[in-house]
């Protein structure tokens, strides 16, 4: 499935999730590596040159569950956010949160109906009033279930037009590294 398919505005990742690519984001997500985080903030920043986005845009992330934040001190999606916003010259905000009882378990594992239900309804927008446009980062697009979610809450909010890229996609994308082994997990 490919980010276009959303109908949220569309969107793209940058890189297959395996090889080098899958290993930057498990060295971002799992260990905070910040130069991992920059790599692929790099390379996601050089693919949304090309979509000419307003000036205005906003740089916005996938908010995780308080008790993930927790266990791991830091927030591997708000630093790929803020890359990528440096990268394009853009600001970067929280927009979404995570609405209270909604589940904090990982996708990880799920299968796509799962994976809808676990996002279905979780996120809401964290400010009164949100900008007009967004551009939604993530690290890896499954199903999309996800980012469907957070772009349903942006767009139910208000904001008229939502792109969203990712840094690697477990199925197809728009740029791939070197044909590599590994798999997303």
């Amino acid at each position: 499935e490919e980010l276009n398919d959303l109908r949220l505005g569309g969107g793209d990742a940058v890189w297959l999730y395996r090889g080098v690519a899958g290993r930057l984001v498990r060295l971002t997500k799992e260990q905070g590596v910040r130069a991992a985080a920059g790599v692929l903030a790099e390379g996601m920043a050089d693919l949304a040159a090309g979509w000419q986005l307003p000036e205005d845009t906003v740089v916005t992330w996938v908010p995780m569950p308080r008790r993930r934040f927790l266990e791991r001190g830091r927030d591997h999606g708000k630093a790929l956010a803020e890359a990528v916003a440096r990268g394009l010259g853009l600001q970067a905000a929280l927009l979404l949160r995570r609405r209270k009882g909604s589940s904090g378990h990982t996708q990880r594992g799920l299968n796509r109906e799962q994976r809808q239900r676990n996002v279905r309804g979780a996120f809401e927008p964290a400010a009164a009033e949100l900008p007009r446009q967004v551009l939604l980062v993530d690290d890896v697009l499954t199903t999309g279930a996800t980012l469907r979610a957070c772009g349903q809450a942006l767009r139910e909010a208000g904001v008229e037009e939502i792109r969203m890229i990712t840094a690697t996609a477990a199925g197809r994308a728009a740029h791939t590294l070197p044909e590599e082994d590994g798999e997303a997990t």
